[in-house]
């Protein structure tokens, strides 16, 4: 079931996004990362259920964009499975009655400051001068040190170093 009606609303577009580029990115790495990583995703209704175990960041251990407890039941009962903190990801005052009683049911608690998806119109916004930011797009030979970037930018282990070069030159992504 894939349509979106009032009895099943879709994640929101931003929610969808992101749901979209974490399962692009695990396809990305597939085979690329050691077994021993467990790097697991499946893409459902529109979200996803991400598991990385060695990843710290809430962002890849978690259930996101699910609007219906029935894929909420799914994806629960697929993430207890896993090694790891786990995560839902949930705007719980927008969240319809039936996916609060649901997190209720199961006993979730709210976790420190949440994931915040911040939107704003291009036009909202001066772009800083071109000397005061120097930014290039990454070569696809260069992908390795990107990688290597990200991990220690955002405190990763260095064995997600393959993860992160993965979507270097990748259609749909631009790294800098």
């Amino acid at each position: 079931m894939d349509s979106c009606s009032s009895d099943y609303p879709c994640p929101t577009k931003e929610d969808a996004i992101e749901a979209k580029a974490f399962i692009d990115l695990h396809n990305a790495a597939r085979g690329q990362l050691a077994d021993e990583e467990r790097f697991e995703c499946i893409s459902m209704n529109g979200g996803c259920t991400i598991s990385l175990p060695s990843a710290p960041a809430i962002g890849l251990n978690r259930i996101l964009g699910l609007t219906d407890s029935e894929d909420l039941d799914e994806a629960y009962n697929w993430m207890r499975q896993r090694l790891g903190k786990r995560f839902l990801q949930v705007n719980t005052d927008a969240a319809p009655d039936e996916v609060r009683r649901w997190i209720q049911s199961k006993g979730l608690i709210t976790y420190g400051p949440g994931w915040a998806k911040l939107r704003r119109t291009t036009d909202a916004v001066s772009l800083p001068s071109a000397a005061a930011v120097k930014t290039r797009k990454v070569r696809p030979d260069e992908a390795q040190v990107f990688g290597a970037m990200m991990c220690a930018g955002f405190g990763f282990p260095e064995s997600l170093t393959v993860l992160w070069a993965a979507i270097v030159g990748r259609d749909g992504w631009s790294c800098f």
